[in-house]
């Protein structure tokens, strides 16, 4: 079951690493916000299961 989730990366290169890490489709990215910073936001929708390893890449970046 996919669930959405949040993920903040540095810039477009760091998305498309996470994308082909965990398989993250084009059509599973929901949405995203450019902050101030350059940072960008994303709410993407995934599934359920792959949510803890990818909050855990996330933590190590």
């Amino acid at each position: 079951m996919k669930k959405s989730m949040i993920v903040w990366v540095m810039n477009e290169m760091e998305m498309d690493k996470l994308m082909l890490r965990f398989g993250i489709t084009e059509d599973d990215v929901e949405a995203s916000e450019t902050h101030l910073d350059g940072s960008i936001e994303y709410a993407i929708s995934v599934e359920e299961s792959e949510i803890p390893e990818i909050e855990k890449y996330q933590a190590a970046k």
